[in-house]
């Protein structure tokens, strides 16, 4: 970047309390192929040593502001874009990474396309550590131009554009205006929104950064506490309310978009019931009727809100699904619809998995034993067969998602032997895990017994736990 002229990309990094993240995220900037930038820091009057941080690197392109009162996500970022000075707006949080070409990449769409306004990308998933964490699914398989009318379509039913991937133009700024500061999160969603209604957008299928998913993460935080769906509603209905006039089929975009919000409301009250939270679970259930009241129409609301109170878990399995599914049909056709169908509907083959193992376990199970079920807490397998048990894993005891490792899921199973768990059972839509937990099962086959292989299901007796433990 010669002195007295403007660089090609500025790179904003808003930070907040990141300090222990930042200089990765710096170093990610200045390591990479494409050399004409600047990076934006703005501290949002963080209260660790981030100052320390930045001041660290003696690099003329880094320009840092410090804000004396804390102001929030979004103000945050519309004080980076107001010192931003380039034609191309690159972002990264201050506790993510790029990879060594992100912005070259990026850049590069954009100059050969004039049409497009956002290009964004796929992403890797990393924990605290910079561990690898399972992936995210992604946006398009191949490289993609996707016109803006199409990109609203399915933005308006779903946030698909990872952050630290993301260039736009200036322009399209200076057309939507900056962040909805009445957002204390999704405010990049409802930017994404705007900006689709002014440029079209592209894709690069390639891992272009890493994300970083950790506990103290604003999005963590803010899905924890179910404001990720609040704030998410907000940012939906200040869309619409801002752009209706000037959509084709706004009506039935907006249709769609609450039916998607009330989808994703009701898919958290169930996971809060299978973790043993069933007054949040009706919390979140109510929240669903918030965001559509029509909801309140629906008999299956009705019956679902009942299986919560009652606490039995196979009634309020099948009817939240069929909760779910009377939303899902509204935001069919969608890309988001693909990938929650499995939410919504009950695959016949899974159905059969289901059936098969509970004949299995019938058989081999005596009464009154009580199993761990690999299958992503359905409870169809234990009503069947008619045992007692739990899910493999017991939301109840390890939170949400598959065991990191080996030596969690020993870990785990451990657990549940300790409360008096006798037998595993896999049925064949969960022998993926004899695969992948290589040293897990290895573990199985050493310690416990297999009571039952017949190829589309196994059972395992599980050996007491020694006294000592």
């Amino acid at each position: 970047m010669a002195l007295g002229t403007d660089p090609r990309i500025s790179v904003c990094i808003p930070t907040y309390n990141s300090a222990r993240f930042l200089g990765a995220a710096l170093e990610s900037v200045l390591l990479q192929t494409e050399r004409d930038f600047e990076v934006v820091v703005s501290d949002d009057a963080s209260t660790d040593d981030t100052d320390e941080v930045v001041r660290s690197y003696e690099d003329r392109r880094i320009r840092y502001v410090r804000s004396r009162v804390n102001g929030g996500v979004a103000a945050n970022r519309n004080r980076c874009l107001v010192l931003a000075r380039a034609a191309y707006v690159a972002w990264l949080d201050a506790d993510d990474v790029y990879r060594e070409d992100m912005l070259e990449r990026q850049a590069a769409v954009l100059d050969r396309y004039p049409n497009v306004g956002v290009v964004h990308a796929s992403c890797t998933i990393i924990d605290e550590a910079g561990e690898p964490l399972p992936a995210w699914p992604r946006a398009f398989e191949h490289d993609t131009i996707e016109c803006g009318e199409a990109a609203l379509r399915e933005l308006t039913v779903s946030n698909y554009i990872r952050a630290p991937t993301v260039m736009l133009r200036r322009r399209v700024y200076d057309r939507t205006g900056g962040y909805n500061e009445t957002l204390r999160s999704s405010e990049d969603w409802e930017l994404w929104m705007r900006a689709a209604v002014a440029a079209d957008f592209a894709y690069t299928a390639e891992d272009l950064a890493s994300y970083r998913y950790h506990g103290q993460s604003l999005t963590a935080s803010a899905e924890a506490s179910g404001d990720s769906i609040r704030m998410d509603a907000h940012a939906v209905k200040s869309f619409f309310r801002r752009h209706r006039a000037d959509l084709q089929h706004a009506a039935a975009l907006e249709r769609r978009a609450v039916a998607a919000l009330a989808f994703k409301a009701v898919a958290r009250a169930g996971r809060l019931f299978a973790a043993g939270r069933r007054l949040s679970s009706a919390h979140a259930l109510l929240g669903a009727i918030r965001i559509e009241p029509a909801l309140l129409r629906a008999p299956e609301t009705w019956t679902t809100l009942g299986s919560i109170a009652s606490g039995s878990e196979y009634r309020h399995y099948v009817h939240s699904k069929a909760l779910l599914r009377r939303l899902h049909r509204q935001f069919s056709g969608t890309r988001f619809a693909t990938r929650n169908e499995k939410l919504a509907v009950v695959a016949p083959e899974w159905s059969e998995a289901m059936e098969r193992a509970a004949a299995a376990i019938t058989r081999v199970v005596p009464h009154g034993a009580l199993v761990v079920s690999v299958d992503k807490n359905d409870p169809t397998l234990l009503e069947r067969s008619g045992r007692r048990g739990w899910h493999f894993p017991d939301l109840r005891l390890h939170g949400g998602g598959y065991p990191p490792d080996d030596a969690a899921a020993a870990t785990y199973l451990d657990d549940l032997r300790a409360q008096g768990a006798e037998y595993l059972v896999f049925p064949k839509t969960a022998l993926w895990w004899l695969e992948h937990y290589e040293k897990f099962r290895g573990e199985l086959d050493a310690v416990h017994s297999c009571a039952w292989n017949d190829g589309t299901c196994v059972i395992y007796k599980l050996a007491p736990l020694p006294l000592e433990r």
